[in-house]
């Protein structure tokens, strides 16, 4: 019978980000670990942590409000450490 359970993530891929996990029996792939401090989020992953439209996340943008974003190349990208910050100023009241 084959293993299910995930490996934990060794030191070195908590900090890049990035995790190998098997993603079936016999076959390896790399994962990213959106939950790193340094990890850069989409705005798809953005909108489907927060179970929201797309649109909301371009909204939020637009009218100054949401998790602070930066541009690399046309793309925008989300820090989750920036993402976490923005969830407990919501949580306060502060945001």
């Amino acid at each position: 019978m084959a293993n299910t359970t995930s490996p934990s993530l060794r030191s070195d891929e908590a900090q890049l980000g990035f995790a190998f996990q098997p993603a079936d029996e016999g076959s390896l792939f790399l994962h990213r670990n959106p939950r790193s401090a340094e990890a850069l989020l989409s705005t798809q992953e953005l909108a489907e942590y927060f179970d929201v439209p797309l649109k909301t996340i371009y909204a939020w943008r637009y009218r100054g409000l949401g998790p602070r974003g930066f541009r690399v190349g046309r793309h925008l990208r989300f820090r989750w450490s920036d993402v976490q910050g923005w969830v407990s100023e919501q949580l306060d009241g502060t945001g």
